[in-house]
Order: C-alpha cells, then sequence, then structure tokens
C-alpha cells in the first residue's frame, strides 16, 4: 500500500522491521554424528590415496624422463660405433678391379679421402693439405673430385714415418725441409 506525501508524491511505506538472523559465529554448529565424521575420514584417506598414486606416477614419469636421455646418449655412441664400422667395411671394399696387383690383394682396395683419413687418425682437410705439398701418402685421383687412397699405399706411408725416438724425427725433419 501506497501512502501519499506533500504535492502528490507517492512513497512506499517503511517495511517492517525485521527479526535478525544471529551471525554464523554465533549461531551453534551441530556435532557431527559418528557416521559422517567416519564418512569424512574415508574420504580424506581416499583422497590421501588419489595424491599418492598421481605422486607415484609422476616420479614415474621424470624417471622416464632420464632414461629417454640414456637412451639418447646410447644412440650417438652406437651412432659413433656404427660409422667406425662402416669405414673399416669400406676399406675392405675394392674400388678398383681393373688393376690387377702383383704385390697382394691390398694394392686392389682404394678407401676414399675420408676413410683414409680416419684410418690415419688425421682430419679429412689435413690429407688435403697434404695432397697439395706432397707429404702424405701417395693417393690416385679418379676424374676432377674423387680422391682414392690405396690401402698399400696408405701402410707403405706409415712404414717409412716409423722412427725409434724424437730425436730422430727431428733430424730426419730437417733433412726433408733442406
Amino acid at each position: 500500500m501506497l501512502t501519499p506525501m506533500k504535492k502528490g508524491v507517492i512513497v512506499p511505506p517503511f517495511p517492517r522491521r525485521m527479526a535478525m538472523s544471529p551471525r554464523r559465529s554465533e549461531r551453534p554448529t551441530p556435532s557431527p554424528s559418528a557416521e559422517a565424521q567416519e564418512s569424512a575420514r574415508r574420504k580424506m584417506e581416499d583422497a590421501r590415496k588419489v595424491v599418492d598414486s598421481k605422486l607415484a606416477w609422476m616420479e614415474r614419469a621424470d624417471n622416464l624422463a632420464h632414461l629417454s636421455e640414456d637412451v639418447k646418449g646410447l644412440r650417438r655412441q652406437l651412432d659413433r660405433l656404427e660409422t667406425l664400422v662402416m669405414g673399416l667395411y669400406a676399406a675392405l671394399e675394392p674400388r678398383h678391379d681393373s688393376h690387377p696387383s702383383q704385390d697382394g690383394e691390398l694394392d686392389r682396395y682404394c678407401i676414399r679421402a675420408k676413410e683414409a683419413a680416419k684410418f690415419i687418425g688425421v682430419a679429412e682437410a689435413t690429407l688435403a693439405q697434404w695432397r697439395m705439398t706432397g707429404e702424405g701418402p701417395q693417393f690416385v685421383k679418379n676424374g676432377p673430385r674423387q680422391v682414392l687412397y690405396r690401402i698399400a699405399d696408405i701402410k707403405a706411408w706409415i712404414d717409412g714415418n716409423v722412427v725409434p725416438n724424437t730425436s730422430a724425427y727431428e733430424v730426419r725433419e730437417r733433412q726433408r725441409r733442406r
């Protein structure tokens, strides 16, 4: 119901005062029953089990990540070993059968510069430099870009570089430079 005020303004009546409910902190809390307490305890135990299983799963995942890194390292080592083995097989593979050898089977086998560098234990660029200066083993030029080394020539070059001690090496180097 609306009450008229001055000059035709209608104002709604004040609301009745409502009884104030006690604050939450003042309200009495019902004590949980034994069944409710037991139910809450079971739920808490179940939640702990779930959390523990998730933590165990995370630890397994972390261990798998470490294993994955170990496997990657082993694969890199296997790749290096495979490269070495392939180089050795390539060293034994005949490249030229058109030149029969009277000195033995090794004269028939030629290897590429990359394999020869691995065989000698130097960089491929070092072999290229030796080819230009005439210091390294003899080589076969097979076309404008392909360079081959006969295994017999490599072994002969290695045998020619054997020295009994460091001073003998220095004397030989001085004589060669003159």
